[in-house]
């Protein structure tokens, strides 16, 4: 594949994925864009549950003087009233990352910005009482990449991808 052919599929964000204790790095998979996608340790993903029209997500490249670096934004919005709704505005201030599962069977993960996660994201809510919209923002080196996490098969990330392959 080229870089310059075409893009054939159009993907739409059809689930979200909150972890607030994961270890990123790196994938380390030569055969992908190893620097770009992201594999983590320690993680526990708790699904949540969401609408097509409530997750959003934007990426803005920003050149500065150390270079370019990337602000990537989720936007989530839920019903504001019910007997949860403190702590869960608590809670979502110490998210980690956020794994947006696409509807062609990707998913992006937010958080990292670096080789490691050295800075987690920021996270800011407003609400009324209707809705409350949560958004969080990474400044990161890099553009976002794929979530392609070993562990899914139980091995340990530090085994490379290339053993999966010959078993």
């Amino acid at each position: 594949m080229l870089l310059t052919d075409r893009v054939q599929e159009n993907l739409h964000i059809c689930g979200l994925e909150l972890d607030f204790s994961a270890h990123a790095m790196a994938s380390g998979n030569f055969n992908a864009q190893s620097f770009y996608n992201t594999d983590l340790t320690n993680g526990s993903f708790n699904p949540v549950y969401s609408s097509v029209g409530s997750v959003g997500f934007q990426e803005q490249s920003n050149e500065g003087a150390s270079g370019v670096s990337y602000t990537q934004t989720i936007t989530m919005k839920f019903p504001s009233m019910d007997g949860n709704r403190s702590q869960r505005i608590s809670d979502l201030q110490k998210l980690k990352f956020v794994s947006l599962k696409l509807n062609g069977g990707l998913k992006l993960l937010v958080g990292r910005n670096d080789y490691y996660q050295n800075i987690a994201p920021s996270v800011s809510v407003s609400s009324n009482t209707k809705v409350t919209q949560v958004q969080v923002v990474t400044q990161s080196i890099f553009p976002i990449g794929f979530f392609g996490n070993t562990a899914m098969y139980g091995f340990p990330y530090q085994l490379p991808i290339s053993f999966l392959e010959n078993i």
